[in-house]
């Protein structure tokens, strides 16, 4: 699998990182692919426009510095011999970063990670996963990762349709896991987390052990199954040794496994709600990211439709640069 042709970083807040470039120009290199930095100012606010007779020159001063930023962040870009286009604009960041993703038919979208106050990921991140139309890169550390965990959840006793999307996702995450380990020479583990829920309830039913345990040991075979079946196309490219069949709740299980096999970067599926445009990653999902403390690589299912629309003008002014 090789998606990435047209990578978008996106800059907003810290001018002195250089996570996301770097990043950039270590795919791009690899991969041949295109870059744009995209630097988002947030506007005055309404009651500063209104107040401020020199509104125009405030924005535009804005702009200039946006472009000083893009600048300074360019410089790996540079150093790698590629072509790049930079662009500065006033807005909101997560509306316009996702706007451009959807104009610019863009393949990627890398940026780091800004702390957040109730959580790792700050709100602009949390819009970008739900709105995003391509895959989305949240990345902590600008160095090429060590270990790679793929998550995966292959579809079990579900109809045939829900199985086909849920299979084509997981194998989309484990192609693009393998592909980014072959390349940066890394460890790749594959996990999933099942659990038989109706244990408990069995018990409290009047089941036997033996009858409870007969149950346990269908749900574990059946998702062992199931994990079998996804990886099945990946022999050779992905180590048995490393795949990770653990039972438990899938919030509690993952983050303790990133922790134990020191990973460096997670790729994993967001989950779409049927007949509604837009995504909604899911409880589950947003509780894991809520515990880690590694970068993310999060890709949409098929047919997935960004609420974003191309054609609405970009809220505020923009200014833009290319080096080629």
């Amino acid at each position: 699998m090789d998606p990435f042709r047209k990578i978008l970083v996106a800059v907003e807040g810290n001018p002195d990182s250089r996570v996301a470039p770097a990043w950039a120009a270590r795919l791009a290199r690899h991969r041949g692919a295109d870059v744009m930095l995209l630097g988002v100012t947030p506007r005055l606010s309404w009651y500063e426009r209104l107040a401020s007779p020199i509104r125009g020159v405030i924005e535009d001063a804005l702009l200039r510095e946006e472009r000083e930023v893009l600048e300074g962040l360019a410089a790996p870009l540079r150093e790698a011999g590629l072509p790049f286009a930079s662009e500065a604009r006033l807005g909101r960041p997560w509306l316009e970063f996702a706007r451009e993703a959807v104009r610019g038919g863009h393949d990627l979208l890398i940026k780091d990670v800004g702390p957040g106050e109730h959580g790792l990921f700050h709100a602009t991140e949390w819009h970008l996963l739900r709105a995003c139309p391509c895959p989305v890169l949240l990345a902590r550390e600008a160095r090429p990762p060590a270990r790679l965990l793929a998550l995966v959840d292959p579809a079990r006793g579900a109809l045939p349709a829900e199985q086909e999307g849920r299979d084509a996702l997981g194998a989309a995450i484990l192609d693009l896991a393998a592909s980014l380990a072959e390349q940066e020479g890394c460890g790749l583990a594959v996990a999933h987390a099942w659990n038989a829920a109706g244990s408990g309830l069995l018990r409290r039913h009047g089941f036997d052990e033996q009858q409870v345990e007969a149950y346990v040991e269908g749900e574990r075979a059946a998702a062992r199954e199931a994990l079998d079946r996804l990886l099945a196309p990946f022999r050779g490219r992905i180590d048995p040794g490393a795949v990770h069949l653990r039972r438990g709740r899938p919030e509690q299980v993952i983050p303790r496994l990133v922790e134990a096999e020191a990973v460096d970067l997670i790729v994993m599926g967001t989950v779409a709600r049927s007949g509604i445009a837009g995504l909604v990653i899911g409880n589950t999902a947003e509780t894991i990211l809520q515990r880690i403390r590694c970068s993310v690589l999060a890709i949409k299912p098929e047919g997935f439709v960004s609420p974003v629309s191309p054609e609405e003008a970009p809220a505020g002014g923009r200014g833009e640069e290319r080096d080629r």
